[in-house]
């Protein structure tokens, strides 16, 4: 087991989140949007530790003392972004914490 760079706690009820996330069902209503496949793609998803220095996230629905929390709701209609996530491998929770982690390295400057 690897110590995670940031802790990240992704909940549906999160009473005072750092960031709110709404799940969408069709890409065309995302502000993000997470898929396999699609053309272009440029980033991957390594599951395991490594030393090449990554960046490592522990995402789980409770942590304790998180870095951020992030509420990732369907109902949710003052959400800060809309995601959608189509994936066999990255699950919406994992999707929403590594789409923090872009905006948070400056990545996505479109988010700031």
């Amino acid at each position: 087991m690897f110590q995670a760079d940031y802790k990240v706690m992704v909940s549906e009820y999160e009473v005072e989140p750092d960031i709110r996330i709404r799940l969408v069902d069709q890409p065309v209503l995302a502000d993000l949007i997470l898929a396999d496949g699609l053309p272009g793609n440029d980033f991957a998803i390594c599951r395991s530790s490594t030393r090449h220095q990554a960046t490592t996230l522990f995402v789980a629905r409770f942590v304790t003392q998180p870095d951020v929390t992030i509420m990732l709701s369907r109902k949710d209609r003052h959400a800060d972004f809309t995601l959608y996530v189509e994936s066999e491998t990255v699950s919406d929770i994992e999707a929403a914490a590594l789409f923090w982690l872009a905006w948070k390295q400056n990545s996505l400057k479109t988010l700031q």
